[in-house]
Protein backbone atom coordinates (compact mmCIF):
# COMPACT_ATOMS: atom_id res chain seq x y z
CA UNK A 1 0.00 0.00 0.00
CA UNK A 2 1.15 3.60 -0.34
CA UNK A 3 -0.20 6.84 -0.57
CA UNK A 4 0.18 10.60 -0.38
CA UNK A 5 2.51 10.52 3.03
CA UNK A 6 3.81 7.13 2.35
CA UNK A 7 6.59 6.67 0.10
CA UNK A 8 7.70 3.33 -0.12
CA UNK A 9 5.39 0.70 -0.63
CA UNK A 10 4.66 -0.85 2.60
CA UNK A 11 3.26 -4.56 3.46
CA UNK A 12 0.59 -5.48 5.67
CA UNK A 13 0.38 -8.19 7.57
CA UNK A 14 -3.45 -9.08 7.47
CA UNK A 15 -5.24 -12.04 6.46
CA UNK A 16 -8.65 -13.08 4.95
CA UNK A 17 -9.27 -9.78 3.30
CA UNK A 18 -12.88 -10.10 2.04
CA UNK A 19 -13.31 -6.25 1.39
CA UNK A 20 -11.62 -2.91 1.05
CA UNK A 21 -12.34 0.67 0.57
CA UNK A 22 -10.08 4.06 0.06
CA UNK A 23 -11.05 7.48 1.00
CA UNK A 24 -9.35 10.49 -0.01
CA UNK A 25 -6.44 10.09 2.56
CA UNK A 26 -7.06 6.71 4.33
CA UNK A 27 -7.78 2.87 3.44
CA UNK A 28 -10.36 0.59 5.32
CA UNK A 29 -9.82 -3.16 5.02
CA UNK A 30 -13.01 -5.74 6.43
CA UNK A 31 -11.56 -9.20 7.13
CA UNK A 32 -13.48 -12.37 6.70
CA UNK A 33 -13.67 -13.15 10.15
CA UNK A 34 -15.33 -9.54 11.17
CA UNK A 35 -12.42 -7.54 12.20
CA UNK A 36 -11.75 -4.03 10.53
CA UNK A 37 -8.52 -2.28 9.83
CA UNK A 38 -7.81 0.96 8.94
CA UNK A 39 -4.64 2.79 8.17
CA UNK A 40 -4.04 6.74 6.54
CA UNK A 41 -4.92 10.11 7.46
CA UNK A 42 -6.97 10.79 10.41
CA UNK A 43 -8.65 14.20 10.42
CA UNK A 44 -12.18 13.90 10.70
CA UNK A 45 -11.55 11.13 13.15
CA UNK A 46 -12.56 8.67 10.07
CA UNK A 47 -9.64 5.65 11.83
CA UNK A 48 -12.46 5.77 14.54
CA UNK A 49 -9.45 6.98 17.48
CA UNK A 50 -9.14 9.97 19.50
CA UNK A 51 -6.10 11.38 17.56
CA UNK A 52 -6.27 13.92 14.57
CA UNK A 53 -3.01 12.50 13.12
CA UNK A 54 -1.92 10.85 9.75
CA UNK A 55 -1.61 7.05 11.11
CA UNK A 56 1.33 4.88 8.92
CA UNK A 57 0.70 2.07 11.08
CA UNK A 58 -2.70 -0.07 11.06
CA UNK A 59 -5.04 0.43 13.11
CA UNK A 60 -7.58 -2.28 14.04
CA UNK A 61 -11.36 -1.22 15.64
CA UNK A 62 -12.11 -2.29 18.76
CA UNK A 63 -14.09 -5.53 18.42
CA UNK A 64 -16.27 -4.44 21.44
CA UNK A 65 -18.03 -1.61 19.04
CA UNK A 66 -18.60 -3.89 16.07
CA UNK A 67 -21.37 -5.61 17.90
CA UNK A 68 -21.27 -9.47 15.90
CA UNK A 69 -18.50 -8.51 13.10
CA UNK A 70 -18.01 -5.85 10.27
CA UNK A 71 -20.23 -7.36 6.99
CA UNK A 72 -18.64 -4.37 4.26
CA UNK A 73 -17.08 -1.25 4.98
CA UNK A 74 -16.71 1.72 2.62
CA UNK A 75 -14.69 5.34 2.58
CA UNK A 76 -15.94 8.80 1.56
CA UNK A 77 -13.24 11.51 1.47
CA UNK A 78 -13.54 12.19 5.30
CA UNK A 79 -15.31 9.31 6.73
CA UNK A 80 -15.49 5.07 7.64
CA UNK A 81 -18.97 3.47 6.95
CA UNK A 82 -19.21 0.02 8.23
CA UNK A 83 -21.74 -2.03 8.41
CA UNK A 84 -21.78 -4.85 11.03
CA UNK A 85 -24.09 -7.99 11.79
CA UNK A 86 -26.40 -7.48 14.99
CA UNK A 87 -26.87 -10.50 16.83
Amino acid sequence: MWGKNITTPQKLHISGIKTCSAGANHVAFASEDGRAFLIGGNWNKQLGTASSMMSRDVYELDQTKLFGGVLSIECGSGFTCTLVQVQ
